[in-house]
């Protein structure tokens, strides 16, 4: 992804280990953005219908994507999307490890 782009939507869709996709009825979703240890985004993301399907989206908003490049030109963050179920428990997604978002410059 290029800084300062704010497309595309992240689409992802939400599974447990064994493959099920997570049913989302009644849940909210938040989508969680780190480098190097840091929170750089945690906000809302949205449950695409059918909840059932498990497929989330998060919309970049303006000052998401203004991230410091490294000297190679290159920001490499880690992202994850955290529910809270309808009866409050939590679970983090994906359930091994994180996805990585890579930034570059535009001219890279």
């Amino acid at each position: 992804m290029v800084k300062n782009d704010r497309q595309p939507s992240i689409l992802a869709t939400l599974q447990y280990e064994d493959g099920t996709a997570v049913n989302l009825t009644g849940a909210t979703v938040k989508f969680h953005m780190s480098k190097d240890g840091v929170i750089l985004i945690n906000k809302a993301a949205v449950i695409v219908a059918p909840a059932t399907s498990g497929v989330v989206r998060y919309d970049w908003e303006a000052t998401d994507t203004a991230v410091t490049l490294g000297s190679d030109g290159f920001c490499r963050c880690k992202g994850e999307f955290e529910v809270t179920f309808a009866d409050t428990t939590k679970m983090t997604f994906p359930t091994k490890g994180d996805f990585q978002i890579i930034f570059r410059n535009e001219y890279a």
